[in-house]
């Protein structure tokens, strides 16, 4: 007998045994963060495969003999505490596994698949011309279709074909045929779990004047969209399918305004260019966790004064929504992310709150790790497409427990593009009375304009008009004057004096604008939020040590040009613990705001008094 358990002994010691903990360790350092997350979603997305020899099973959390993108859901769950150990139990028991010798297999189940048709929200269209160089050929066209799943279980059955037929009045139509979606929805291994799924069909017809394309899933159409042979741009503006809360609109104008002055006081010789709606959601994100007189305070600044938290939220995320369904038009990307520091105690009511409200995204990170910074970075910079990058500098401060994030890419061509043609090297006159030579953008065509003694105003729309650019040329003022009595009543009575005209020959500069206004808590401290930046400030729906709002960071980019518009704006807030004539030519200093015209929220505001990049 004794013999035996020394042969037993033996046997276990040359045997190496898989115990949880190395389930999900993907760099090898024996603990399971938020940087095996960010390698494993690396390998998915761009095969790049993490360093050491046994990653591959470490990160078969699943244990379905496969990587794929359920291993990569399952990880997310465990990390943000929705899962409670690794590998995951198929069955729903998170009880601790007993470790074992090897991974078993689980075949893909060819049962338990159904038919699914994913709803319209999770289904993006865009018509892609090939720019790529092709001699003696024209340029292929294509249709491309992106889909993409909130968690994996899926898997396309069928891509189907790009049929065509011709109706009577001469306009193309465009549909698919064939295409099969799955869902899985048995208690087995997915080794086909997909949540992000691009198809490309190629346009083998000539493009009429009209064309229409309907995705079909089945028999069923969900979504669509009608183009011209230049353009994607639907005809008609998209709807807004909630009730438009006026309040709410108001409220944030109100905030854009309050903001405006203070950046502009600030830089009077300066351009100036931000996103109010970025700042605002971002402090809504915190403002799900305030209470008490901290929560008035915020109310006050953020003017959410007579509104309930529901009314606040409701309107949040029947905006997200709606932006969701701009594209293919215009690229109007929000995007919303919590880190929080390692052990830190953040209460699960704050996160699933975010989450429900404002799709935040929430990980766990070692803020003493050099990687931490590079990882929050990663985000910012593919939420922005690139354009804004480095804004969590290394090292974090100590009593940092937590980052809001809040990130918006906006992407729109000019309903009317200007002809580069056109352009012309004009005079600007800039802030200090100083001419400038400048590339000014020249067109004449249907636009609402306004003028009155006080200013000129002139609405510039984008796509299918849901989205514009108003520029509002101060008449007689200084453009800083006018800004310091600009308000929300000002921006609705411009609003109310546009009128459309035939026959307005537009010229405005091509301009970028880089801008990071400088001490941000100062200015909401003079809007009323004070306390929710000092040590007495009740965060205590976030945690129960006492946070308060330690850092903000904005930082907006701007691209005007003849084909139109492309912003980027990130806003992060930090929060610490106690323990740690029918003519518009704007050759002068002018501002300019972005909005929906379809619930009237102010998505960009920015000032230009000098053009010299």
């Amino acid at each position: 007998m004794i013999l035996a358990i020394i042969v037993l002994c033996q046997l276990f010691y040359v045997i190496p045994v898989f115990s949880e903990s190395l389930f999900g360790d993907l760099n090898g350092d024996n603990s399971v963060d938020s940087i095996d997350y960010a390698l494993l979603k690396t390998y998915l997305l761009y095969t790049r495969a993490p360093s050491g020899d046994n990653w591959m099973e470490h990160a078969d959390v699943y244990r379905d003999g496969e990587i794929n993108s359920l291993d990569l859901a399952i990880l997310k769950k465990y990390l943000l505490g929705m899962t409670k150990s690794l590998p995951f139990n198929p069955e729903g028991n998170d009880s601790q596994p007993t470790p074992t010798f090897e991974i078993p297999v689980t075949p893909t189940p060819k049962e338990d698949w159904i038919p699914f048709v994913p709803p319209a929200e999770n289904v993006s269209l865009k018509l892609v011309i090939d720019n790529s160089y092709q001699t003696g050929a024209n340029q292929q066209k294509y249709i491309q279709v992106e889909i993409t799943f909130n968690d994996g279980g899926y898997r396309i059955a069928d891509e189907g074909k790009l049929e065509c037929t011709t109706s009577q009045s001469g306009e193309l139509y465009f549909y698919t045929s064939g295409v099969k979606i799955e869902k899985y929805v048995g208690s087995g291994g997915v080794t086909m779990a997909l949540m992000h799924k691009v198809i490309k069909y190629p346009v083998e017809n000539q493009l009429g004047d009209k064309n229409r394309f309907d995705f079909k899933v089945y028999d069923k159409i969900v979504t669509g969209f009608s183009f011209t042979t230049n353009s994607v741009i639907m005809p008609e503006p998209i709807t807004y399918d909630a009730e438009v809360n006026e309040k709410f609109v108001n409220a944030n104008a109100q905030f854009a305004a309050d903001l405006f002055q203070k950046f502009s006081k600030d830089d009077l010789e300066e351009n100036v260019f931000f996103s109010p709606f970025s700042i605002s959601m971002a402090l809504s994100m915190a403002y799900q966790g305030a209470d008490t007189t901290t929560k008035d305070a915020m109310a006050e600044a953020l003017n959410y004064k007579g509104m309930t938290d529901d009314e606040i939220n409701q309107s949040y995320r029947a905006h997200l929504d709606y932006f969701k369904k701009l594209y293919p038009q215009i690229e109007l990307d929000v995007a919303n992310s919590i880190w929080i520091k390692e052990n830190s105690q953040i209460k699960e009511s704050f996160l699933n709150k975010n989450n429900e409200v404002f799709d935040a995204y929430s990980s766990f990170l070692d803020f003493s790790s050099p990687e931490a910074c590079d990882i929050m970075n990663k985000w910012i910079s593919d939420a922005t497409k690139g354009k804004i990058n480095n804004v969590i500098k290394s090292p974090i401060q100590s009593n940092i427990v937590l980052y809001l994030m809040n990130a918006i890419y906006f992407n729109g061509s000019w309903t009317d593009k200007f002809d580069i043609t056109q352009t012309t090297n004009s005079y600007f006159t800039n802030i200090k009375g100083e001419k400038e030579l400048v590339p000014m953008m020249n067109r004449t065509g249907k636009y609402k304009y306004a003028q009155t003694s006080e200013y000129r105003a002139v609405e510039i729309p984008y796509g299918s008009r849901n989205v514009s650019m108003y520029c509002i040329l101060p008449e007689k003022d200084n453009v800083n004057d006018f800004i310091s009595q600009f308000d929300n009543n000002k921006w609705n009575e411009v609003k109310s004096k546009l009128s459309m005209r035939s026959n307005v020959r537009l010229s405005i500069p091509r301009f970028k604008i880089e801008y990071e206004p400088g001490d941000i808590i100062g200015k909401l401290t003079e809007l009323g939020m004070g306390e929710a930046f000092s040590y007495g400030a009740d965060f205590s729906g976030i945690s129960d040590n006492a946070p308060w709002i330690g850092d903000i960071k904005h930082k907006a980019v701007i691209d005007v040009n003849e084909k139109g518009t492309e912003a980027s704006v990130i806003t992060t807030i930090g929060m610490a613990t106690p323990s740690i004539p029918d003519a518009f030519t704007a050759n002068k200093p002018f501002m300019f705001v972005i909005a929906d015209n379809v619930t009237g929220s102010i998505l960009f505001m920015g000032k230009v008094v000098s053009v010299r990049n």
